[in-house]
């Protein structure tokens, strides 16, 4: 497998993880969501297949991982930008 799609690969996973972990975060849900449509995935793989599947389709279409990758940089900037939010309100409130 490709550095990309070695990268894209354990961003998905961390991704899938926090889906998983909070399914009522509408971030992690949304990055997910993206990936499996970028992937061409239309149903919801186990959590114990993920990571052998998504090497499977990132190493049939070594494209997809730069896809993958620019989703994974975009949530991780939105989490990123997430919690600065919340840690100004925390500062403002005296917290």
């Amino acid at each position: 497998m490709d550095p990309i799609s070695t990268a894209a690969l354990t961003g998905l996973l961390t991704v899938a993880a926090d889906a998983t972990k909070d399914p009522s975060s509408r971030l992690a849900t949304a990055a997910w969501k993206d990936i499996k449509d970028a992937l061409g995935w239309t149903s919801e793989p186990a959590p114990g297949e993920i990571a052998a599947r998504a090497e499977a389709t990132l190493t049939a279409d070594c494209t997809l991982g730069c896809d993958v990758d620019q989703i994974v940089r975009d949530y991780t900037l939105e989490i990123g930008r997430e919690r600065a939010v919340v840690a100004k309100g925390k500062a403002a409130a005296g917290g």
